[in-house]
Protein backbone atom coordinates (compact mmCIF):
# COMPACT_ATOMS: atom_id res chain seq x y z
CA UNK A 1 0.00 0.00 0.00
CA UNK A 2 1.54 3.42 -0.96
CA UNK A 3 1.21 6.83 1.36
CA UNK A 4 -1.00 9.33 0.09
CA UNK A 5 0.95 12.16 -1.53
CA UNK A 6 0.41 14.59 1.27
CA UNK A 7 2.99 12.21 3.05
CA UNK A 8 5.73 11.40 1.05
CA UNK A 9 6.47 15.05 -0.59
CA UNK A 10 9.15 17.20 0.64
CA UNK A 11 8.15 20.38 2.92
CA UNK A 12 7.81 23.66 0.88
CA UNK A 13 8.89 26.86 2.06
CA UNK A 14 8.62 30.14 0.49
CA UNK A 15 11.33 32.66 0.99
CA UNK A 16 10.86 36.01 0.06
CA UNK A 17 12.35 39.45 0.15
CA UNK A 18 14.58 42.55 -1.05
CA UNK A 19 18.35 41.21 -0.32
CA UNK A 20 18.76 38.77 -2.35
CA UNK A 21 22.06 37.21 -1.11
CA UNK A 22 19.78 36.72 2.11
CA UNK A 23 17.37 34.78 0.52
CA UNK A 24 19.97 32.31 -1.81
CA UNK A 25 21.57 31.42 1.85
CA UNK A 26 18.43 30.43 3.23
CA UNK A 27 17.43 28.57 0.25
CA UNK A 28 20.84 27.10 0.28
CA UNK A 29 20.30 25.58 3.98
CA UNK A 30 16.87 24.74 3.17
CA UNK A 31 17.24 23.06 -0.22
CA UNK A 32 20.12 21.00 1.45
CA UNK A 33 18.56 19.74 4.24
CA UNK A 34 15.64 18.22 2.05
CA UNK A 35 12.91 21.08 1.92
CA UNK A 36 11.21 22.11 -1.42
CA UNK A 37 12.05 25.76 -1.86
CA UNK A 38 10.24 28.77 -3.83
CA UNK A 39 12.91 32.27 -3.61
CA UNK A 40 11.56 35.38 -4.29
CA UNK A 41 13.74 38.53 -4.33
CA UNK A 42 12.87 40.54 -7.53
CA UNK A 43 11.29 44.16 -6.68
CA UNK A 44 8.43 43.75 -6.49
CA UNK A 45 8.11 40.95 -4.48
CA UNK A 46 5.43 38.48 -6.25
CA UNK A 47 4.95 35.82 -4.08
CA UNK A 48 3.67 32.52 -5.87
CA UNK A 49 0.41 30.73 -5.60
CA UNK A 50 1.17 28.21 -3.17
CA UNK A 51 0.62 26.53 -0.08
CA UNK A 52 3.60 26.63 1.84
CA UNK A 53 4.43 24.56 4.85
CA UNK A 54 6.90 27.56 5.69
CA UNK A 55 6.90 31.07 4.63
CA UNK A 56 9.72 33.63 5.37
CA UNK A 57 9.63 37.20 5.02
CA UNK A 58 12.38 39.65 5.24
CA UNK A 59 11.76 42.37 7.51
CA UNK A 60 13.84 44.90 6.78
CA UNK A 61 13.61 47.69 9.92
CA UNK A 62 14.90 51.60 9.87
CA UNK A 63 18.54 51.62 11.22
CA UNK A 64 18.00 53.15 14.46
Amino acid sequence: MEAPSSLTRKPLVVIAGQHSWLVRSLESIFTTTGFTVVAASEEPLVLPDVHPDLLILEADPPDV
